[in-house]
């Protein structure tokens, strides 16, 4: 549809009007109040986070292999060692056919298998001892080729912790690709460690191993340092245990 055409009566008042209102405005800001407000900007964001880290435990999780994800795990009291006789590797463990949905909730942890195979291990982020035991045998449950460690203070195998921890130095590690390839994710949801796995796709000489270093030395703190990663054939029978520090009761000592 084509325009209507003004006539030149409109084009006058048009002229007469643009005449009369002021020019229009410069709308960009001035050096110095450019400057004033990206400092009020940093200064809030600077404040909320803040604010966030307050209400929020600080905990240290890492996922091994050098995954680049958001880490967290899970632990059970008893290491078992390896069995032997594994597969070639890089074989995934067999499946043993249709599975069955199932959710199992205890003690600071509920653990999901669903019927495509995979299998998520949801950790609850609050002060609260966390039934490891349980938890070995939840996984084994819903066949997922797992060992939980809790950290031992008479552990002497030659691991130890790096720093301060939680990662450790001597595990015999597989792979980082077969990580990958088994679809291990875990996410850090806030309230809770989110771990998702398919046990299907782990290869056959391969443990999925799950670390919380203070299940023994501080239960109620187990949620806050964990691991998790693969192992490559034969298993430690125990990882070390580490201590917790609260930073917060720290700072108040020194006040």
């Amino acid at each position: 549809m084509n325009a209507t055409p003004l006539s030149r009566c409109d084009q006058a008042e048009r002229e007469e009007l643009a005449r009369l209102l002021p020019a229009a405005g410069d709308p960009e800001l001035s050096p110095s109040r450019h400057l004033l407000l990206k400092e009020h900007l940093m200064n809030t964001v600077a404040d909320h986070n803040r604010r966030i880290r307050a209400r929020r435990p600080r905990s240290r999780r890492t996922l091994a292999l050098r995954i680049a994800l958001p880490a967290g795990l899970a632990a059970a009291g008893i290491a078992i060692a390896a069995s032997a006789g594994h597969p070639a590797a890089g074989t995934p463990h067999a499946s043993h056919g249709p599975v069955t949905a199932v959710t199992i909730s205890a003690a600071g942890y509920t653990l999901q298998s669903s019927t495509d195979h995979t299998v998520t291990l949801t950790v609850v982020n609050a002060k609260n001892e966390i039934d490891l035991v349980g938890l070995q045998r939840d996984l084994d449950r819903v066949g997922a080729h797992a060992h939980v460690y809790a950290g031992d203070p008479t552990c002497n195998n030659g691991i130890s912790v790096i720093n301060n921890g939680p990662a450790l130095q001597g595990l015999p590690g597989a792979p980082a690709s077969d990580s990958t390839h088994a679809g291990l994710n875990v996410a850090d949801e806030g309230r809770a460690t989110v771990l998702k796995v398919t046990p299907d796709k782990i290869p056959a000489d391969d443990t999925l191993y799950l670390y919380f270093p203070l299940a023994r030395t501080s239960p109620a703190d187990t949620y806050r340092d964990f691991q998790i990663g693969m192992l490559r054939g034969t298993i430690p029978t125990c990882l070390p245990a580490q201590t917790y520090t609260d930073p917060f009761a720290a700072q108040e000592t020194k006040h």
